[in-house]
């Protein structure tokens, strides 16, 4: 979505606005707080709050699990406030199961995850 943006937009910029985008383009992508930041500050384009907090939880277990397998890991949950957070919305909004830092990903959430996308793609076009 950020690329389409920026690619879209540098067709009508000129030479000095060309230039700052392609200076910043990989401070664009460094992470998804980046992404969020830059489609807000240049592009207009925010999610609401409820939105912002299920994506930024599932990019959280998506990263346990790819790092950790079925556990947040310990630089997860260093941040201790932040990760409980973050278990309350993934327990709360995708039927995620915790005991501890460990977690089961349910029947559901899978479904879950995919309306929150959705959900997420049609705030983006409007």
């Amino acid at each position: 979505m950020l690329e389409e943006l920026v690619k879209n937009h540098l067709v009508s910029a000129g030479k000095f606005e060309a230039a700052l985008i392609s200076a910043q383009k990989s401070d664009m992508n460094k992470s998804w707080f980046s992404r969020l930041k830059w489609l807000s500050v240049g592009f207009s384009v925010q999610l609401d709050d409820s939105c912002r907090q299920e994506l930024l939880a599932l990019i959280e277990l998506r990263n346990a699990i790819a790092h950790n397998g079925y556990s947040f890991t310990a630089r997860q949950t260093a941040h201790y406030e932040e990760f409980l957070k973050q278990r309350k919305v993934l327990e709360s909004n995708f039927g995620v199961l915790f005991r501890g830092a460990d977690f089961r990903v349910g029947c559901t959430s899978g479904d879950m995850a995919i309306r929150l996308g959705r959900k997420i793609a049609l705030e983006f076009i409007r």
